[in-house]
């Protein structure tokens, strides 16, 4: 899983819909998901506020992790915005408190050093269009290219010259002005997206500190994350709405509810709002008077095994808000789910074309249900791809159909054709498996002076026996450790496997895209496989992926990553697999080393009848009672899920790649309709 991504879904994104005030002399402070844009004249953009009326809103800036400020105004961070009708422009002020150790560094990105980032959706479509983002400091000038928007309209809207700015440093605080030339007419009543993130960086190799008006500081990454301006001519009419969600009557052993909800108005398309709802179904959001729909963010619940799909009852989903306070409860219902499985498997007697249909059928509904956007399959019967096709959408924003060369992150199915490359270094003697990895490469730093580290070998990393964390940004505070002493415990490790690559480069003097090229594409005849960005740009040939149904940003490597980084498609990975299954570019010793089933995964239970798990060296294994010996391996960056198997002795298997945060329901499914039917196995 991309690192990167990790933390973006650890941050749980909710918009804050609480009406706390603090208190001051001459304002409220308020944490909204909604700020209103009052008209503004003779605003000088120099970054002094004192031109400012002292009547308008302060909107709290809050720390992404705590969500909460106890601090007065005075010292906290705040935001105000009006607009000036006659020039077009949207007018913002932020303030807040300087950093003692501030970290300003052009060399560094906007999140790794000290500034301030300005991101703003003009279109506002629920949950669609894309959004700028504007990172600077008194040395950077930083954005989000949005060549690789979900968005095509993006880039005509996004201009650093529509951006005017003034700052103004004092003893205790930072003030920044910001005039924005919107490139639609302003007119009252109409909403804009909007946020902001002020970093605190600092030099202990931890997490920098990221404060925002609402939800993460990658709010950029996917639609619907921003706050909401209202353009007024006055302060507005406002209804704090207090609502709860029921269960339908069929439904009521059900003990979750949707985390979020949308309420959109019914006459203007760009006013909305997200409310978090509770564990009891309560929400609350504040908002002008008018008529609104109760929506949802995306109709699938996580439940601890499965995803529960959900509806509104069309007849609780609207409300009239003309008052200053109103309660309403609404309803909703649960979606059936059809079994679609057979009782055995369909790849026990070959493939038909009347399996060729169900499996259409089976991936059709899938998709309907988990919200899935696009998928990519490749069916290996008798050592051929024998069924190969793309349904859905590459795009859910644009409609941009997913073809079957579309290019789609592998994720983690990155690691076995990197342990292939390996291998192949093994077998000309460059790579010596037991050698510690120290001795070619530099410990990352966070573990450098523990002794353990000059413990590592290649093996341990294939074998995820190196005892290191996923990835930094899975711990507590960002630093890799050792969860146990290298080479006695199991835990999976995408950071080992960085540590590995620059020890190849250290043993062969070559870089990584070299080796891959020469010992893993080439010998193999791979196309549509790239482990990195080319010249071309892969962007124009990759999927967007989706957090459920929203897409999100094109994250194309620019630096290869032997954990996670593969771009290919179904088919182009099926025929490394067969390869594989073929024993092709190794010798059959090295290959009865690579893919047996030597480490045994400790997270899976021993049961009768229940698949047991391995490790090879870069592979998963699994042994079953149903189908015998298989290995593969799957992967998940979160907004792409995908699986790869093929089973020894059938010479069945395959390859199922989707463009979605739900796709693994599917991977599961699949395993059982191809292989297993009904009898339902952890596969």
């Amino acid at each position: 899983m991309r690192p990167l991504f990790k933390t973006f879904f650890i941050l749980k994104v909710f918009l804050l819909i609480s009406c706390t005030k603090h208190d001051s002399k001459n304002s409220q402070m308020i944490q909204s998901s909604i700020a209103y844009a009052l008209p503004l004249k003779n605003i000088e953009i120099d970054g002094d506020l004192s031109d400012w009326p002292d009547t308008f809103e302060k909107y709290a800036i809050t720390d992404t992790r705590k969500k909460q400020d106890s601090l007065s105004p005075e010292k906290s961070a705040y935001f105000k915005v009006g607009y000036d009708e006659n020039e077009n422009h949207l007018l913002v002020a932020i303030s807040y408190p300087n950093d003692s150790t501030p970290i300003i560094d052009e060399e560094l990105e906007w999140n790794k050093q000290d500034s301030y980032s300005f991101y703003i959706d003009e279109q506002h479509m629920p949950f669609g269009s894309g959004v700028a983002r504007y990172s600077f400091n008194e040395k950077i000038t930083q954005a989000r290219d949005p060549k690789i928007s979900w968005d095509p309209k993006l880039l005509s809207l996004f201009d650093w010259d529509k951006l005017e700015k003034g700052s103004k440093k004092g003893i205790h605080r930072t003030t920044i002005e910001l005039k924005y030339e919107l490139t639609k007419p302003l007119e009252v009543g109409m909403a804009i997206g909007m946020n902001h993130t002020i970093v605190d960086a600092n030099n202990t190799d931890v997490f920098a500190k990221f404060y925002t008006w609402i939800g993460s500081q990658y709010g950029d990454y996917t639609a619907g994350r921003l706050g909401t301006v209202v353009v007024a001519a006055s302060k507005p009419k406002l209804t704090t709405l207090t609502g709860s969600l029921k269960w339908n009557n069929n439904a009521d052993t059900i003990a979750t509810f949707p985390q979020t909800i949308v309420v959109k108005s019914k006459t203007e398309p760009t006013l909305w709002a997200t409310s978090a709802v509770d564990s009891l179904g309560a929400f609350k959001v504040r908002l002008p008077h008018g008529s609104y729909e109760l929506t949802m963010v995306n109709d699938l619940i996580n439940m601890p095994e499965n995803y529960l799909k959900y509806k509104f009852d069309p007849t609780t989903n609207t409300v009239d808000l003309d008052k200053d306070m109103l309660e309403h409860s609404a309803t909703i219902k649960a979606a059936p789910f059809k079994d679609l499985l057979p009782k055995t498997g369909i790849l026990n007697d070959g493939l038909s074309e009347g399996d060729k249909v169900k499996i259409d059928e089976f991936i059709a509904y899938y998709m309907q249900y988990y919200g899935i956007p696009g998928v990519q399959i490749a069916v290996i019967t008798n050592g051929e791809v024998s069924y190969s096709k793309a349904f859905g959408y590459a795009n859910t924003y644009t409609k941009e159909p997913l073809e079957i060369n579309t290019l789609m992150e592998g994720a983690s199915m990155t690691k076995p054709m990197f342990a292939f490359a390996v291998m192949r270094l093994v077998e000309k003697g460059i790579v010596d498996l037991d050698r510690p990895l120290y001795k070619d490469a530099t410990p990352p730093k966070d573990i450098a002076n523990n002794p353990w580290a000059k413990l590592i070998t290649p093996r341990m990393v294939l074998y995820h026996k190196t005892g290191l964390p996923n990835w930094a940004e899975d711990t507590p505070d960002g630093k890799l450790f050792f969860k146990f002493k290298p080479g006695t415990g199991i835990g999976y490790s995408g950071t080992a496997f960085t540590f590995l690559r620059r020890a190849v480069e250290g043993m062969t003097n070559k870089s990584i895209t070299e080796i891959m090229n020469e010992e893993v594409i080439k010998p193999l005849g791979l196309q549509n496989t790239y482990f990195k960005d080319t010249k071309e740009g892969l962007a124009q040939r990759t999927a967007n992926g989706h957090y459920f149904k929203q897409a999100r940003i094109k994250d194309i490597p620019q630096d290869p990553e032997m954990a996670s980084s593969v771009h290919t498609n179904a088919e182009a990975y099926a025929n490394f697999l067969l390869a594989i299954h073929r024993k092709e570019g190794l010798s059959r010793k090295t290959y009865d080393v690579m893919v047996h089933p030597t480490v045994r995964r400790d997270e899976h239970n021993e049961q009768k009848n229940v698949s047991k798990h391995y490790y090879g060296l870069g592979w998963s294994l699994q042994n079953s009672p149903f189908f015998g010996l298989s290995y593969g391996h799957s992967g998940s960056n979160g907004d792409f899920k995908c699986t790869s198997i093929i089973y020894e002795k059938s010479n069945n298997g395959f390859v199922v790649m989707t463009n979605g945060y739900t796709g693994h329901m599917l991977q599961f499914h699949l395993h059982n309709l191809l292989n297993i039917g009904t009898v339902q196995v952890d596969p």
